[in-house]
């Protein structure tokens, strides 16, 4: 189970526990002119699930499968649960003693309208593998086309800081989407994030539609790894 643990539990960090404070946005002026805002928040309903797929392409290539579902919508507050179907290593399926620990896998997450996360619980994960990171939160009131905000989280005990910019705002599929490019400085010794990490949002329900991540890290024989991860909604 431990060899196929990090991607599960880097789709939990990425999907599973936004949060951290954000400040007043600035304005960037990249593709200013109409001066249209956008209003970033958390908002899906009640009873919606959204089903991801992750892919970890490097050293190894492994896929997974993962919904998360809105348990609860009120007052403001969100309860979403995320639970793992599918696992494969090198485009072949987990064993099915893998399989059967990773389907038991769930962490509930409660958050407000602007992201922050005000409780998490993680089931089914082994010992002293709970993660606790987060990912940013939305801005603190509306942004335009370029303009930044900035939030910290905590990335394996450490303080992380980020820095966002609203890239661009389009029609994909009937729905408004965000794409959001986010840097970090304060990583873990060794880790570096190659150009900036892309998540794309839909601005109606908050929730993510895509997300492009490569990190670079040193391996045990001193050379570097370069591994890309993404997330795509099924």
């Amino acid at each position: 189970m431990q060899k196929f643990l990090p991607i599960a539990l880097f789709a939990i960090m990425i999907i599973g526990c936004k949060g951290g404070d954000t400040t007043a946005a600035t304005g960037g002026g990249a593709a200013a002119g109409s001066g249209t805002t956008y209003t970033l928040r958390m908002n899906p309903r009640q009873g919606e699930k959204y089903a991801y797929m992750v892919t970890q392409t490097g050293p190894q290539t492994m896929e997974m499968g993962m919904t998360m579902a809105c348990e609860k919508a009120e007052n403001g507050k969100f309860t979403m649960v995320t639970t793992f179907d599918s696992l494969k290593m090198d485009g072949k399926e987990a064993p099915a003693m893998v399989m059967e620990s990773m389907k038991k896998m769930k962490m509930t997450t409660v958050t407000d309208s602007t992201g922050k996360t005000l409780e998490t619980k993680v089931e089914g994960a082994p010992a002293g593998s709970t993660p606790d990171s987060s990912n940013p939160s939305y801005p603190s009131g509306p942004v335009k086309i370029g303009d930044t905000w900035t939030g910290t989280s905590k990335v394996g005990g450490k303080e992380v800081n980020y820095t966002y910019k609203l890239a661009s705002v389009a029609n994909e599929g009937g729905s408004e989407v965000a794409t959001l490019e986010a840097t970090a400085t304060g990583l873990p010794e060794g880790a570096t994030i190659e150009g900036p990490m892309v998540v794309k949002i839909d601005v109606g329900s908050g929730m993510p539609v895509s997300m492009k991540l490569t990190t670079k890290s040193k391996g045990a024989d001193g050379k570097d790894i370069t591994s890309t991860m993404e997330m795509k909604r099924r």
